[in-house]
């Protein structure tokens, strides 16, 4: 089955490198999700200085279920495809958390 790890910085700081097993993910995201766990992996992440908040809200970008975004200083995490829906008017998105 899937098995997803969240990384969750200090107020203040933010996801500045993940390694799985080894090797060096782009463009680094708050979680990793391995599909169809079966064996064991290792995870390195590190943190930097800065905001933890996610890129900004855009009404022309397409989302997917679990990408985040920042809109009016709240992190919100999208439920299923969005594109043109206003984090802050529900649903297909939800509230995460106030963003440092």
């Amino acid at each position: 089955q899937d098995f997803t790890i969240n990384f969750i910085p200090e107020a203040g700081y933010r996801v500045a490198s993940v390694k799985v097993d080894g090797t060096l993910i782009a463009n680094p995201q708050s979680s990793y999700t391995f599909s169809n766990l079966s064996a064991t992996h290792s995870v390195e992440v590190t943190f930097e200085l800065g905001s933890s908040c996610p890129t900004a809200w855009d009404s022309t970008a397409i989302y997917v279920g679990g990408d985040q975004v920042t809109y009016n200083g709240q992190t919100y995490e999208a439920k299923w495809w969005s594109q043109n829906h206003q984090p802050d008017l529900g649903d297909p998105w939800k509230l995460v958390t106030p963003c440092n």
